[in-house]
């Protein structure tokens, strides 16, 4: 259930802040940390959910660690590639926070 919730919310997360670059919304990049912070948020109450439920098989266990380990390796190679550019880029400030460009 919680597997669904992950994918149908952030599915649509991250759609509105697709379209939320692509109108040029001035929180756009606060928007987007946030939806990494609860992306993150889900995929550890996944992984406590999952460990705390009785006669789980190992191999089951083990195939959902893999795929919670992906899943947050995801997240964080975003975060890694797309967060100097929100803080460093120029066009960022320009177009989001409304400054003048130096």
């Amino acid at each position: 259930m919680m597997m669904t919730l992950d994918v149908v919310l952030l599915t649509s997360l991250y759609t509105i802040a697709f379209v939320a670059a692509l109108r040029r919304v001035p929180l756009f990049p606060r928007l987007l940390v946030a939806i990494w912070l609860v992306d993150l948020a889900m995929q550890l109450m996944i992984a406590q959910a999952v460990t705390g439920a009785p006669g789980l098989p190992a191999q089951v266990g083990q195939a959902l660690h893999a795929l919670l380990d992906g899943n947050v390796k995801k997240v964080l190679i975003s975060v890694g590639l797309w967060l100097p550019y929100l803080l460093l880029s120029r066009r960022v400030n320009v177009t989001y926070r409304s400054r003048v460009a130096a």
